[in-house]
């Protein structure tokens, strides 16, 4: 077996540590960033705006889910794709997570609003405009976490390939 198709390491090699802790938090992140836009999507009808934070999210989700399988299968059940592959992978997953939940919510959201109710009716409807936005908000931030965890991934799989040439 040459160099650079050797087997990355698994559990409980000290680096597969730190790999699984910091999947394990993507992959939380994941979920949560997914769970704040479906409540957005069913509290402040946002569906069309949370589609990128979806598509991402449930990308990521499938990604980090192998990963950690991957890595905790000692006896090497589960096939590892190698560190090449690896890396262009996160790093299309990074940019996935990072640039399409923007992009998609640019091309639904509203910046100008008009009231014609009286100032109060304009005050509540703006509270509830406001607190939609501030959802909206978390799930693209959570997806944007992902998106640079992914980009550290990506990191850690070019040095893995380079220190195996």
């Amino acid at each position: 077996m040459t160099t650079w198709n050797m087997g990355r390491d698994r559990l409980p090699r000290k680096f597969a540590f730190l790999n699984l802790f910091t999947r394990s938090a993507a992959l939380a992140v994941s979920f949560a960033s997914l769970c704040v836009a479906i409540n957005a999507s069913v509290r402040y009808d946002h569906a069309k705006e949370m589609i990128g934070v979806y598509v991402a999210g449930c990308w990521a989700i499938l990604l980090d889910s192998t990963e950690i399988a991957a890595l905790c299968d000692s006896e090497h059940r589960v096939k590892r794709l190698p560190s090449g592959c690896l890396a262009l992978l996160e790093f299309l997953t990074s940019i996935l997570c990072a640039i399409v939940p923007f992009l998609v919510w640019l091309g639904y959201v509203r910046f100008d609003y008009e009231c014609d109710g009286t100032p109060a009716e304009c005050q509540v409807a703006q509270d509830h405009r406001t607190r939609a936005d501030n959802e909206a908000f978390l799930a693209f931030a959570l997806q944007w976490t992902v998106g640079g965890l992914h980009f550290l991934f990506a990191c850690f799989a070019c040095v893995t390939v380079c220190r195996g040439r």
